[in-house]
C-alpha cells in the first residue's frame, strides 16, 4: 500500500535509516559478539538482550525502507487537504483546539506534538479533508466524536526534536 509522505518526512526517515545503519546496528552487532564470550547463550541475559536490541533495530530499518520504497511523495506547498506530514489544528468542540502531526507512530520520537497515524480512526477520518470540514470517528467504546478542521500547515522547526 502506497503511503503519502512529505519530503520532510522522507528526509527524517532517511536520516533515521542512516543512523540505524551507521551507528545503532553496528553497535548492537558488536554487543552481540562481545556477549557471546560469556558462555551458554541460552542463559546469557547480556547476549539475549543485545540480540533483541539488534533485532529491533533491524526490524525498524526494514519498516522504514519498505515505507519509503512504497511511498508517494506529496508537496506540502499544497496545504488544501490533510495528508501525511502536515500539522492539523482541530476543534473538538467549544473552541477546544489541538494541533496534531499526521504521520507514522515513530514520528512521536521526532516531534513535540501529539501524532495521529493515518491508520487510526481519527487519522483515517482526517486524510483528504479540508479546512472547515467536520469529520467524525468512532472511539473504541462505540461513541462518535466529531472534530472541525481549523487549519492545515507544515511542521515548524521548533516542533521538531533535535
Amino acid at each position: 500500500m502506497s503511503r503519502k509522505l512529505t519530503r520532510q518526512t522522507v528526509d527524517r526517515m532517511e536520516a533515521e535509516v542512516k543512523h540505524l545503519k551507521d551507528v545503532l546496528i553496528p553497535t548492537a552487532e558488536a554487543e552481540v559478539a562481545d556477549s557471546k564470550t560469556a558462555g551458554d547463550n541460552s542463559e546469557n541475559t547480556e547476549f539475549i538482550n543485545a540480540y533483541n536490541v539488534k533485532q529491533q533495530h533491524e526490524a525498524r530499518l526494514k519498516t522504514l525502507e519498505t515505507t519509503m520504497r512504497d511511498a508517494t511523495i506529496v508537496d506540502t506547498a499544497d496545504l488544501s487537504k490533510v495528508n501525511e506530514g502536515v500539522v492539523v489544528r482541530m476543534d473538538f468542540g467549544g473552541g477546544d483546539c489541538e494541533d496534531m502531526y499526521v504521520s507514522d507512530s515513530e514520528a512521536s520520537t521526532a516531534v513535540t506534538l501529539d501524532v495521529v497515524t493515518p491508520e487510526s480512526p481519527l487519522g483515517a477520518a482526517l486524510i483528504d479533508s479540508s479546512v472547515g470540514d467536520k469529520v467524525s470517528y468512532t472511539l473504541t467504546n462505540g461513541s462518535t466524536v466529531t472534530v472541525e478542521i481549523v487549519d492545515i500547515r507544515e511542521l515548524n522547526a521548533n516542533e521538531q526534536k533535535s
